[in-house]
């Protein structure tokens, strides 16, 4: 088998169909397809069961949340690469399987590959730098690779960097679970790189469309300062954390010349998130 891909589905029956059957129309690879259900309440599993023996459907009872249902998904793989996508991805070429496996065979440096990601016909840019890194007291420049992480929509992995990482940390729930997953990579050796001859379009956020934007502001800076804290340190996660508490005030003060209520609204649930942490046990102990 030369490729498992894993799709985590939550709510987005339409969108995952259509995902599904890019995957299903691949050429020139021998692929499975797993899906995991994080218990959606849109009739995704009766539609997920009508494509039979075409895919591996593992229906969770509750949402695990995105790193956890990928890592649910590994269990039943039987690929030598994994292949994550969002439900909300779509591949453009027939032989996106193909490319990417045989990038990874051509460059045996490369841990992760990612293809282009193009949403509201905009490319999707490869980070160079991690949350917060600009600011930290330690360098991560001597790490392997120029690229710091891809997004998660759509990442082409080694099975064995896979299962040397333990796949996702599942103390994330939802946002920067892969930053840490490519931090990780690089730290063992891997170089995160992009194939330029691949390219996925992705919705972004399709899961989230029926949430608060306060919610939605809440989980990302929830996932940043997880990040923070598991790979800078109490320390250095407490003065970024004060730091974007600063940064989130001054917008505020300035949005008030401009009465963006949308975008008050980000900044007074990322202020309430570092707050809380702030107050947190795990700073104390």
């Amino acid at each position: 088998m030369d490729v498992s891909v894993i799709i985590v589905n939550y709510n987005t029956r339409d969108l995952v169909k259509r995902c599904i059957d890019s995957v299903l129309n691949q050429k020139n690879s021998h692929f499975e397809i797993i899906v995991v259900d994080n218990a959606s309440q849109d009739n995704s599993v009766e539609i997920l069961k009508g494509y039979g023996d075409k895919i591996i459907l593992i229906a969770n009872d509750h949402n695990h949340g995105f790193g956890k249902a990928n890592n649910i998904g590994f269990k039943r793989v039987s690929g030598k690469n994994i292949f994550l996508l969002n439900p909300d991805a779509v591949l453009t070429d027939n032989l996106t399987l193909e490319k990417l496996r045989d990038y990874l065979k051509n460059n045996t440096t490369c841990g992760i590959v990612g293809p282009v990601v193009m949403q509201n016909e905009r490319m999707i840019q490869p980070q160079y730098v991690y949350p917060g890194q600009n600011h930290l007291m330690k360098n991560l420049e001597a790490l392997p690779g120029k690229i710091a992480w891809i997004i998660g929509a759509s990442m082409f992995v080694r099975r064995e960097v896979y299962e040397k990482l333990n796949g996702f940390d599942e103390d994330y729930f939802l946002y920067c679970e892969e930053v840490d997953l490519c931090l990780r990579a690089r730290r063992a050796g891997w170089n995160i790189q992009v194939a330029q001859n691949v390219q996925v379009e992705h919705i972004g956020a399709a899961s989230e469309k029926k949430s608060s934007k306060r919610d939605y502001w809440i989980r990302k800076q929830t996932g940043t300062i997880t990040f923070y804290k598991k790979n800078y340190g109490l320390e250095e996660a407490k003065s970024l954390i004060k730091r974007d508490i600063k940064l989130a005030k001054r917008k505020l003060f300035f949005l008030k010349f401009f009465r963006n209520a949308e975008k008050q609204e980000r900044y007074e649930a990322i202020i309430e998130t570092c707050q809380r942490e702030l107050l947190s046990t795990s700073f104390f102990t």
